[in-house]
């Protein structure tokens, strides 16, 4: 009887592991990370997950704290003071405050505010912590509430705001695409001018996206968005190439061009 109810309660604890690891999200681009050149390609990868909307479980969130766990571990902190505590300081308050999540306290509202604020940071992070960002309101809301620290670092109050913030991921790699290739430094000539020419289309891009966006589905509307796919299908072909040049030698310790 003592073994029967042993045997029991194994397979109870068996049933409650399995239904736990079955629970928690998939997210398959994860496996990229260790694979990823620089640290910028590493959090644009972490971007690509979203919670669920509504997400109904704090465990929906897992994905995102590991995606960042090992973005930090395969690119640690360096030379380059804008990410010595900034990178840090985000991955810290991220995995305080996941740790302190239960079903209890969470809700539909508090996984879309994290959501935002999560995406907020990384996209804050692969672009630049040091520079001045346009961000929308909500972002900002939710980056001070629930990354307090890492909003004061990076100076989030004087930061502009609007009313909202579109996003596309194939623009979002061609910008943390070039700011990992500026970060590494490019030894060529011909590579740096390659990579200031990238630069300008992808602001270029930038406007021509936000002039798609406010068209909406008028015809002048999908004439721009033919011209914005266009480009950057383009840049991202010419990014490809750039960074097969730029990181077949190795990283330089200081970027004659940066």
């Amino acid at each position: 009887m003592r073994l029967s109810r042993q045997k029991n309660v194994i397979l109870a604890l068996f049933l409650t592991l399995l239904a736990a690891c079955a629970s928690v999200p998939r997210f398959d681009e994860l496996k990229q990370v260790p694979k990823s050149a620089t640290l910028q390609e590493a959090l644009w990868i972490c971007g690509g997950y979203r919670l669920p909307d509504p997400a109904r479980r704090p465990v929906d969130l897992k994905p995102l704290v590991e995606c960042v766990n090992q973005a930090a571990e395969r690119h640690p902190p360096h030379d380059d003071v804008r990410f010595q505590s900034a990178l840090p300081e985000f991955q810290r308050e991220l995995n305080s405050g996941y740790s302190y999540l239960r079903d209890s306290n969470w809700s539909a509202q508090l996984g879309r505010e994290l959501d935002a604020a999560i995406h907020a940071g990384l996209r804050i992070l692969w672009e630049s912590p040091g520079a001045v960002h346009v961000i929308a309101e909500r972002e900002q809301e939710a980056l001070a509430a629930h990354f307090p620290a890492f909003s004061r670092l990076i100076g989030i109050a004087n930061w502009l705001q609007v009313p909202s913030h579109a996003e596309d991921r194939d623009l979002e790699k061609l910008r943390a695409g070039l700011a990992g290739i500026a970060e590494h430094g490019t030894s060529r000539e011909a590579d740096y001018q390659d990579l200031k020419g990238l630069q300008s289309q992808s602001a270029y891009l930038g406007q021509l996206f936000e002039e798609r966006d406010a068209l909406g589905s008028s015809q002048l509307g999908t004439d721009v968005e033919e011209r914005y796919r266009s480009g950057v299908n383009q840049a991202l072909s010419q990014l490809s190439a750039l960074e097969q040049r730029v990181f077949s030698s190795p990283p330089l310790s200081r970027p004659p061009h940066a």
